[in-house]
């Protein structure tokens, strides 16, 4: 009888290779690689394709996170690669437990952003508050403009009740951030308002 294999064993045959980054890297924002949990393989996927309440497919990495680590080890596509593989291998179980268990009303917010036009752009990072209550924040690209991104850090406290603070960047400096609570009913309006927030400031700071 064969025994459970772990998340690392079943994607120890599959690497992040140099090539893959490149393609990543011409694919552009709001492209993102993936570990696909039915099938253990790690592809190119775009972020639009994705659907929220999707739990078999786990984010590696994406654009966001390329552009900076080519910063930070001075454009070294193997060093990446190496690297990406190897935290892969390491986080993967954990990576995919924290999806699994991502709220739904957290899951619903990123389907509301990707509909008015902000597409994921980063692995997302957990982090846990004084109450040991999960936050998920996660980073997009705006359709329109890749010069302005946005964050999500966002917390359920129960299945019907959470809460998130929106926060806009412009080339990754802060210019706005709105609060707002997450229902299973609720309208998200910083979600609805941020593409003419982001058009506003674009025009006022060409």
């Amino acid at each position: 009888m064969t025994g459970y294999r772990t998340l690392r064993e079943r994607f120890a045959d599959q690497e992040v290779t140099p090539g893959m980054l490149r393609r990543l890297h011409r694919a552009g924002p709001a492209t993102l690689i993936t570990a696909g949990l039915n099938q253990n393989t790690i592809n190119l996927t775009r972020a639009r394709s994705l659907a929220p309440d999707n739990r078999a497919t786990v984010t590696l990495y994406g654009h966001g996170d390329l552009t900076h680590d080519l910063d930070f080890y001075d454009h070294d596509w193997g060093q990446i690669a190496d690297a990406l593989t190897e935290q892969t291998w390491d986080c993967i179980d954990s990576w995919a437990h924290r999806a699994m268990r991502t709220g739904a009303l957290i899951r619903a917010l990123r389907g509301d952003m990707g509909v008015y036009g902000m597409d994921l752009h980063r692995r997302p990072a957990y982090a846990r508050t004084e109450a040991s209550l999960t936050t998920v924040t996660d980073t997009y690209t705006f359709r329109e403009d890749p010069r302005i991104t946005f964050t999500t850090c966002a917390v359920q406290y129960v299945s019907t009740r959470g809460r998130a603070l929106l926060t806009m960047y412009d080339r990754g400096q802060s210019v706005g951030a709105w609060s707002m609570p997450l229902t299973p009913t609720a309208l998200h309006d910083p979600v609805r308002q941020a593409p003419l927030r982001a058009r506003a400031h674009l025009d006022l700071r060409p």
